[in-house]
């Protein structure tokens, strides 16, 4: 499957939207007048262009932890996948297993399907058969809430790599970004760096329309829109926001093309597309932008996460995707080990500094087929916990 991050979010995140946007419309528009939290228009040019040169070069990753860690021998962990058919979902416990091996854990890996139901059940599986972690990736804690809390109750530590904590708090250790402290202000940056690319590149064209994906159903995709519909607004005040609005149906092809080529036809004046990550434009909404004759001249296309296939499609010089917003899943995958060792060592988790990088078709396009991040996260923690000197 080509669908990464969005999808995973879409397809295994809790729903939080209302039931007006349930509804899928996408009719209407957002002016840029109000609704931003700074404010509208409040933001200069040359801050802008500071942080977005900032994002580009990567000055906003952190050192990852050089305090030597125990990490504790055979232990027993249940790593669940929202669905083994999402790269995102996978890869962060493939580095996990890689490593937990390296200390005698017993490692048992579980496909979600991308089903609540399967998801929970897992976790009670997991609970029953003695875990002593249990590990979901891209699953939104408000999914498998019960479950959650009666492994907790249990005594198991939870961990948690791209997915919405509950209120108050389960995960005990989880995945956000370099300067935030949760997952879902993680988002709000991502959508905010695509704001940011959107409204640096429209100002110069007194601004205009930009069409801006909105996944009503799960919170995580409310996080993304939050943060780029907030940065366009307080950046270009000449901007009209146009909503493409994306229920879960709608990632299942031709629906997404289908839909995208309606709004597309609907705006013909729209500069921008800011696509929440590349799964929507995999899904159809990059084939409905080919289709209706838009070029990089005339339309700008911010995506984020960063997927093999997208930054393939930015190679070949595509107009389906012209700036994106990559991050490490291999330094992912090393936190939430290091995360799980701390628990049992009685530490609280350190972050590992990972943070968002942008790139575009002219500055910084990844040379291999994924987003490699400037840090070497992999030599830091094999340091840390002894494997290395």
């Amino acid at each position: 499957m080509v669908l990464v991050l969005g999808a995973a979010l879409a397809a295994c995140g809790g729903n939080s939207g209302s039931s007006a946007e349930a509804t899928g419309t996408s009719e209407g528009s957002t002016t840029a007048g109000g609704g931003a939290e700074d404010g509208a228009g409040s933001g200069s040019e040359a801050e802008l262009k500071k942080s977005l040169a900032a994002w580009y070069s990567g000055a906003n990753f952190g050192e990852p932890p050089t305090e030597r860690l125990q990490v504790p021998k055979d232990k027993k962990a249940w790593l669940i996948a929202c669905s083994n058919g999402i790269p995102n979902c996978t890869n962060v416990w493939e580095v996990f297993e890689e490593f937990g091996k390296k200390f005698g854990w017993s490692i048992t890996r579980v496909d979600g399907k991308q089903d609540p139901t399967v998801q929970g059940n897992a976790i009670r599986e997991a609970i029953a058969a003695g875990a002593e972690v249990i590990g979901i990736s891209s699953i939104d804690c408000a999914a498998v809430k019960q479950p959650l809390e009666e492994a907790r109750k249990a005594g198991i530590k939870i961990v948690s790599s791209t997915g919405i904590d509950c209120d108050p708090p389960l995960f005990e250790a989880e995945n956000h970004a370099n300067g935030t402290t949760t997952y879902t202000e993680a988002l709000e940056q991502l959508g905010g760096i695509e704001g940011e690319a959107v409204a640096a590149k429209l100002n110069g064209e007194g601004g205009g329309q930009v069409i801006v994906e909105k996944n009503p159903f799960t919170e995580a995709g409310n996080a993304i829109t939050r943060g780029a519909e907030g940065t366009v607004k307080k950046y270009c005040s000449g901007c009209e926001i146009i909503p493409l609005v994306m229920n879960a149906t709608d990632f299942v092809p031709p629906k997404a093309q289908e839909k995208a080529q309606a709004l597309l036809t609907k705006y013909p004046e729209a500069k921008a597309l800011i696509a929440l990550t590349d799964d929507v434009i995999l899904a159809g909404v990059g084939a409905a932008i080919q289709a209706s004759g838009r070029t990089d001249e005339n339309f700008y296309v911010a995506s984020g996460a960063a997927s093999p296939q997208g930054i393939e499609l930015m190679r070949q010089n595509s107009p389906q995707i012209d700036f994106n917003v990559g991050i490490s899943a291999e330094a992912r995958g090393l936190e939430l080990f290091d995360g799980a060792a701390s628990l049992f060592d009685g530490k609280k988790p350190v972050e590992s500094g990972n943070a968002w990088q942008a790139f575009d078709k002219e500055r910084g396009l990844p040379k291999g087929e994924e987003y490699e991040a400037p840090v070497d996260f992999r030599a830091a923690y094999e340091k840390r916990w002894g494997l290395t000197r």
